[in-house]
């Protein structure tokens, strides 16, 4: 009878840790919830006859591309620092670490 009880609190225990850690980057995820906001609020601005809808369009297009840029500079600074870092262990060494800046900077304003 122990065994059951026990297997079951197991069971349990794996269940809850498994579904936890499955749906933590979904709840970390809260950046993407302001947009929807964000978007909200301008429907509700259209729906008001305040902005028409290309002017609705329009602003949306801005403010994707804004988020963009952000996202895209976040993930240079990211890249670069990796970068540093390695020069920084002496994987690298100051010419070596601007030839793959250089390229890295490149890769991103080709993307």
């Amino acid at each position: 009878m122990w065994s059951v009880i026990l297997t079951g609190l197991f069971l349990f225990v794996v269940i809850y840790l498994s579904v936890r850690l499955a749906i933590s980057p979904l709840v970390n995820n809260q950046e993407d919830g302001a947009d929807i906001k964000d978007d909200m609020s301008l429907v509700d601005l259209r729906d008001m006859n305040v902005i028409t809808n290309t002017e609705l369009e329009d602003i949306m297009r801005l403010y994707q591309s804004k988020v963009m840029n952000d996202r895209e500079k976040e993930r240079y600074n990211k890249y670069s620092k990796v970068l540093t870092d390695l020069k920084d262990i002496e994987y690298f060494n100051e010419e070596v670490l601007n030839e793959k800046l250089d390229i890295l900077k490149s890769a991103m304003v080709n993307k």
